[in-house]
């Protein structure tokens, strides 16, 4: 390479060493740093410099001070990538992958509060996609009137109250009678409130959300049924919302 190796190969131990290079025959150096270059790297010593072909470097490790502990290799960060086109839904996508809910159980609640309008405000002041009251929105860190804050409270809070009735076999009527009469109502009366208004919106959000996760899962042509459980139409998302029953509509008027 034409470069003066300025130390000697051979096993160097020094105080101030932090890297271990390795080469071919078994050679090893304790060094205090390196350099690379596109066909060769550079030893730094309290002795001097060494360049060494890339070809002869089986590897360079670091060294770790007394008693410390190898940290464990990072996962690599998943990312989500939706199919949607329209700007709205591919948000509400990638809120659901975010937060550990199938995108039809969020596309369901999206559809029937605004059919996906961001610009909706209903008569007692509900905002935006999801139809977020203000106050359920301050609760959430959230500006209602931005549409991507917007869909993303509104698909964490539906998910605050899919765990909360987590264990309620009908859990996804009760969840989505919270979203809409609140929580309070829904232990009141221990069941979706008698409230028409709510029974309605339940069993069409229900019904939109089985449309969508069949045709999601490809069943349409095949079966009528979905399956009867959350999470089996899941994404790959590090939370996971626990295994329940799927809903049913009994007790609703």
């Amino acid at each position: 390479m034409g470069k003066l190796c300025l130390i000697a190969f051979g096993v160097i131990s020094l105080g101030a060493a932090s890297e271990v290079v390795r080469l071919r025959g078994g050679v090893k150096l304790e060094v205090e740093r390196t350099e690379r270059e596109a066909d060769g790297v550079w030893l730094y010593t309290t002795n001097g410099i060494q360049l060494v072909a890339t070809r002869d470097v089986v590897s360079i490790e670091k060294i770790l001070p007394p008693g410390a502990v190898q940290p464990p290799p990072v996962a690599p960060k998943l990312e989500f990538r939706s199919n949607q086109s329209n700007p709205t839904r591919k948000m509400i996508d990638e809120a659901a992958w975010r937060h550990g809910l199938p995108p039809a159980i969020v596309h369901a609640v999206a559809q029937a509060e605004s059919a996906y309008n961001q610009k909706a405000v209903s008569p007692v002041g509900a905002i935006g996609v999801m139809q977020l009251m203000p106050y359920t929105a301050a609760a959430l860190g959230a500006n209602p009137r931005n549409e991507a804050e917007n869909i993303d409270a509104g698909t964490r809070y539906l998910r605050d109250m899919l765990v909360k009735f987590q264990h309620h076999p009908d859990q996804v009527a009760m969840a989505l009678a919270a979203y809409n009469a609140g929580p309070g109502a829904v232990e009141r009366y221990r069941g979706v409130p008698p409230y028409s208004e709510t029974q309605t919106y339940v069993r069409r959000v229900i019904g939109k959300y089985e449309k969508m996760a069949t045709v999601a899962n490809g069943d349409a042509a095949s079966s009528p049924e979905v399956p009867k459980t959350v999470a089996p139409m899941m994404e790959s998302v590090a939370v996971v919302l626990p295994q329940v029953d799927r809903p049913t509509v009994v007790g609703l008027n």
